[in-house]
């Protein structure tokens, strides 16, 4: 591994841990293992460091996304919806360093670093929540789904995944079990009918 890609590894981790504002340039380099003057040799600043791993981030979560919905795309619309679901989730609790990353910077990331931030997630999303919408709207016309606005269908889908994935985080004794109970209450919520 470069030193280059070792700063973004390490920092990646530190970030993830202490947010922004808790990581100084001292903490990586001291983690890197070299002086603070060779970190500038690679990095012009700690702003610079932290974009660079989210683009990193970023992309692997559109890579993510993208294999997702293509491996569900031959589904019906059920197992396509609580596929999605289920990796989409499990992935982010299986890494619970990236899940941490992205919520320091969805919270606590100074805001001239988080308008960069969220402007761009904002256009990687824009794809994603148009296929999602799609699915909730085609659903709803083939009378699997209740009628509703598919936006704020797709909204509480999306609010399920984060919400499932903060507890599941958060209790130690959870398990991928989790995923399928939550997606059956969600699921049933949707249709607008009981669980069997």
């Amino acid at each position: 591994m470069s030193t280059k890609e070792k700063i973004k590894d390490i920092g990646f981790s530190l970030f993830a841990k202490n947010g922004y504002a808790g990581t100084s340039m001292n903490d990586i380099a001291r983690a890197v293992g070299i002086n603070k003057a060779s970190l500038y040799a690679h990095f012009g600043s700690k702003e610079e460091i932290f974009l660079n791993i989210y683009e990193s981030v970023a992309n692997d979560y559109e890579t993510l996304y993208e294999q997702i919905i293509e491996d569900s795309k031959h589904l019906n619309v059920e197992k396509k919806l609580q596929y999605i679901f289920f990796n989409y989730v499990r992935h982010f609790y299986q890494n619970p360093d990236l899940q941490s990353f992205w919520n320091q910077l969805n919270y606590y990331t100074p805001p001239d670093i988080h308008e960069k931030y969220y402007e761009d997630i904002s256009i990687r999303n824009k794809k994603y929540s148009d296929i999602m919408i799609k699915i909730f709207r085609d659903a709803m016309k083939q009378g699997v789904l209740r009628k509703a606005d598919p936006e704020q269908m797709y909204i509480s889908f999306w609010a399920m995944c984060e919400g499932a994935l903060s507890v599941m985080l958060a209790i130690k004794k959870a398990n991928e079990n989790w995923i399928n109970n939550f997606w059956l209450n969600l699921w049933s919520g949707f249709k607008g009918g009981k669980i069997k």
